[in-house]
């Protein structure tokens, strides 16, 4: 591909999904690196392909949060749609639990951080859809940032495609998902309780070796507890997890920011015996 799109220079590949790739790129006049997401050509012939781009667009927009990717530019440059985000140097989760599984705390403090971040996307009553490890970005002093808005729904929508897929990843998507139900914020809580749960055990919830074996586990399978998996799991953080992982949604805490509150609340020895 060309090597500028508009004002931003591509300095180099960094990934791609189903829609788009992402490049570093840097705007010349203002000198601020940015990741680039750039709508793939033959997905722009998709109808809804550039419809969810611009809903992404869109909802970037309006939110500035330290655990959101925040957008600083969108629109269509050359005919090529894009967006120009933040550059978060470092790492997703994703890499980080294929390299080890981190400290108890460490995780805790990952999970409160992205709780927070979700309530302020639940704030604007959207729901991410997709919140899973690799969806979260580590800078380099460990802070998680949500990524990938693509998916975004809003409240009561349906998690359903316009091409009658189920949209989301298999493994973080919650039981009345799975059945048809509208999506709402206990969605996304479910999901992050399947981060936690793969942070502090080093596993996902299930084991399955398949999509119908893991569809069929998420439905009805009981969940072993954490902290028959992990020794030094504190009951709070435990209990936490637990209700997160509920398959009754409306059993799960009431929002992110409860999520968040519950893991702000360990006692400062809890976390100093975590390390």
């Amino acid at each position: 591909m060309s090597q500028r799109v508009g004002p931003y220079r591509i300095v180099r590949r960094i990934g791609a999904g189903g829609m788009g790739e992402v490049f570093e790129a840097v705007h010349e006049e203002l000198g601020r690196h940015v990741a680039l997401k750039l709508l793939k050509p033959e997905a722009m012939p998709g109808v809804e392909a550039q419809r969810r781009f611009r809903r992404e667009m869109q909802t970037g927009a309006a939110l500035i949060h330290p655990n959101l990717v925040r957008l600083y530019d969108g629109g269509t440059l050359d005919g090529t749609l894009y967006m120009a985000m933040e550059l978060v140097a470092g790492e997703t989760l994703a890499d980080r639990l294929a390299r080890e599984r981190p400290p108890v705390a460490w995780s805790v403090r990952v999970a409160r951080q992205v709780a927070e971040g979700l309530a302020c996307l639940h704030a604007q009553v959207i729901c991410h859809r997709d919140v899973k490890p690799q969806n979260i970005l580590l800078d380099l002093n460990g802070v998680p940032k949500i990524a990938d808005f693509g998916l975004v729904r809003t409240v009561e929508g349906t998690a359903i495609t316009a091409d009658g897929c189920l949209a989301g990843t298999l493994a973080y998507i919650s039981p009345e998902l799975l059945c048809g139900a509208p999506v709402t914020p206990a969605a996304d809580l479910w999901a992050l309780g399947c981060v936690l749960y793969t942070m502090l055990c080093g596993q996902g919830p299930w084991q399955a070796s398949g999509p119908t074996e893991l569809y069929q586990a998420i439905a009805s399978q009981p969940i072993r507890p954490v902290e028959e998996l992990a020794s030094n799991i504190p009951p709070a953080v435990a209990q936490v997890v637990a209700r997160l992982l509920d398959r009754r949604p409306e059993a799960r805490l009431s929002s992110a920011a409860e999520v968040a509150s519950a893991l702000s609340g360990l006692s400062s020895s809890e976390l100093r015996a975590l390390k």
